[in-house]
């Protein structure tokens, strides 16, 4: 576990850490865990500072077709970046897509 997040099976993996599915404890909500390692990171400063760029443009970027940016949290070692689980907001979706189809479908009739 990590803050209000209990930590699940990797689900990609990258240059500086990994992605791990994980869950919000007290909503159990899915989300994506992006884990960087901060050794690593230093050992390229431009990366470093393109990763913080790019956090800190998440934090203040709300649209519906950017992964929306829950939490970060440190320790002396990692960066753990709390994400929506895209796949989440896919399967809601394309369901709504379904159902609108089928709906236009019996307008049809």
């Amino acid at each position: 576990e990590i803050g209000n997040y209990k930590l699940g099976q990797e689900i990609g993996s990258g240059a500086f850490g990994k992605v791990i599915l994980g869950k919000h404890i007290p909503t159990e909500e899915k989300v994506a865990i992006k884990i960087l390692d901060k050794f690593i990171l230093s050992q390229t400063p431009d990366d470093y500072q393109l990763v913080k760029q790019e956090l800190s443009i998440l934090k203040i970027v709300k649209h519906k077709n950017i992964v929306q940016l829950y939490e970060i949290l440190e320790t002396p070692r990692h960066i753990f970046i709390i994400m929506e689980f895209v796949l989440q907001r896919m399967k809601l979706e394309v369901k709504n897509i379904l159902n609108m189809q089928h709906l236009e479908v019996i307008k049809m009739l």
